[in-house]
């Protein structure tokens, strides 16, 4: 998994984050929803290194226990449904949602999603959407070419039945997704042809009293791609099975396991079928003013790769006040290697040998989050991350046809930041962050392998709601690349802006321009993002 940002939002394959509050009946309960996506197509959201997941900060005297689950960004969700189905912009209960857009460069913008209630705790959904663009862009310095005319176009349709009961949960779904884009005029190959195909049973169990929790799930996954040195047609199939138990002993105290199995199987026998176990046995410890966690992720191999890596999964918490929490953690994992991984890393890369997974022994922080007055949330944070064989994309150069090829190397960065945020009411918000990254690497990497590591990442955003019915967003968003020897990136520097007004009930115009800036910038290596472009359409919610 790469730590650099990506700029460009997805519309392929999604992960999701989910934050879960499990509190007395007069305590406030939330449910959110994050999603990220792979493969560029919309410049909605930053792509970037997650650090480990902090639980909320408590903002009263009431016990509220928080459940957190995160998925590394390498990782398919397990909630195919709710990522899957999750509306495009602001929720509604209305059963339907279409956008219609196009902008500038050919930018189309579709979304279609319905939902139909079979009963009060089953319900079922038809999800297809169109999204890309094409436009010609100023390519990076060492080219033959001064331009490139990129396109880019993505098509996704998913079908998901979802079942909530008071002890029970079921989900199923069904999606194919296809990727269509080119490479630039002095690579080896024209364009690439990416489908990802699959299907996922998901069931839980989460009886009344709580106290065994058990939730899991299968796919069956598809996924193939045309144009590589490795292979003309490379085809992978992946049966994922996993499955989360939580054992509460009493108040303070419970026990969990989690299991994950990947079997990756090839058509061709220019890459190697293997299994690989992901195994994080937990237990946590609660008090008052405290919590603890004592685990470790535990990742076999079989068939391909390391055999045996293990990382910790650590974390305690002391709350100063009500409104402070001082925490202090380390985590870490391996990062799988399938083809959706690759892909995620760039979808320029193209595969000249099997990728092994990459590998975080350590990511470790420490950090307090604070909520020094209504409305008002600071976390500041430092820690230290190990990587092995991370993944890199590096230019072959025009003997190689320009080809985008996949590097591993072991790095470390030493890291720290701040995030301060404010929300009044349901008025305005507004956020500002920013992480620097100091990068190192062994001996025997190239300068290029850091060149597209973040350095400094900052980011100001500003959304409002100064009439009923009007949204608007303004954001900049800023990263500088390590600096190294004879190689150094241009930074990111993207400025957008946002709008949407709804007229009537169940009908919404909305516009967006992206890179207000015009800024010319290489997100990934070799391939010069679009400029400015603006594209709006229409949303009816029915």
């Amino acid at each position: 998994m790469k730590p650099a940002p990506y700029i460009v939002c997805t519309l392929l394959a999604a992960h999701s984050l989910c934050l879960r509050a499990q509190a007395p009946a007069d305590t406030l309960q939330r449910t959110m929803i994050v999603e990220t996506e792979y493969a560029p197509v919309i410049d909605d959201a930053a792509k970037i290194q997650l650090l480990p997941p902090v639980p909320d900060t408590r903002v009263d005297t009431r016990r509220v226990e928080y459940v957190t689950t995160a998925r590394p960004q390498a990782n398919v969700p397990r909630d195919t449904t709710e990522a899957y189905l999750a509306d495009p912009g602001r929720r509604a209960p209305r059963p339907a949602y279409i956008r219609l857009g196009y902008g500038m460069a050919g930018r189309a913008d579709i979304v279609g999603r319905y939902r139909l209630r079979l009963s009060p705790s089953d319900r079922l959904d038809l999800a297809l959407s169109l999204a890309g663009f094409e436009t010609d862009v100023d390519l990076t310095a060492g080219s033959d070419a001064a331009e490139w005319e990129s396109r880019r176009y993505d098509a996704r349709a998913r079908l998901a039945y979802g079942h909530r009961s008071d002890a029970l949960s079921v989900d199923a779904a069904l999606y194919m997704d296809n990727s269509n884009f080119n490479y630039r005029p002095d690579a080896a190959y024209g364009r690439q042809h990416l489908t990802d195909m699959g299907l996922h049973i998901g069931l839980g169990h989460h009886p009344r009293d709580g106290r065994l929790r058990i939730a899991g799930e299968t796919n069956l996954m598809r996924y193939t791609r045309r144009c590589d040195p490795l292979a003309d047609e490379l085809a992978e199939t992946l049966v994922r099975t996993a499955i989360d138990a939580t054992v509460e002993l009493d108040e303070s105290r419970s026990a969990g396991m989690a299991v994950r199995m990947d079997n990756l199987l090839y058509d061709d026998e220019v890459m190697e079928n293997h299994t690989d176990v992901f195994v994080n046995p937990h237990y946590d410890l609660r008090g008052s003013n405290y919590d603890v966690r004592l685990g470790a992720h535990v990742d076999m191999a079989f068939g391909f790769g390391h055999s045996l890596r293990v990382a910790p999964d650590v974390y305690a918490a002391y709350h100063l006040t009500p409104r402070a929490l001082l925490y202090a953690q380390a985590r870490g994992g391996r990062h799988s290697a399938d083809l959706r991984q690759v892909a995620a890393v760039s979808p320029y890369l193209q595969l000249s040998a099997q990728a092994d997974a990459a590998y975080e022994p350590v990511n470790a922080a420490i950090g307090l989050r604070s909520s020094p007055a209504d409305g008002w949330w600071l976390h500041v944070y430092g820690g230290y991350q190990l990587l092995r064989g991370d993944y890199t994309e590096l230019m072959a150069g025009a003997a190689a046809g320009s080809a985008v090829t996949l590097y591993e190397a072991d790095l470390s960065d030493l890291y720290a930041g701040a995030e301060l945020t404010y929300t009044y009411k349901d008025l305005l918000a507004v956020r500002a962050s920013a992480t620097y990254r100091s990068w190192s690497a062994d001996s025997e990497t190239p300068d290029a392998q850091l060149a597209y590591k973040p350095q400094l990442q900052a980011e100001l955003s500003l959304d409002a709601q100064p009439v009923s019915g009007l949204h608007l967003a303004v954001g900049y968003r800023h990263e500088s690349r390590t600096e190294v020897d004879n190689v150094h990136a241009e930074p990111i520097a993207h400025l957008f802006a946002r709008a949407s007004y709804e007229p009537f009930a169940g009908v919404a115009l909305y516009a967006r321009a992206e890179n207000l800036l015009n800024q010319s910038y290489a997100v990934y290596n070799g391939y010069t993002a679009p400029g400015l472009h603006v594209y709006g359409g229409l949303v009816f919610r029915f």
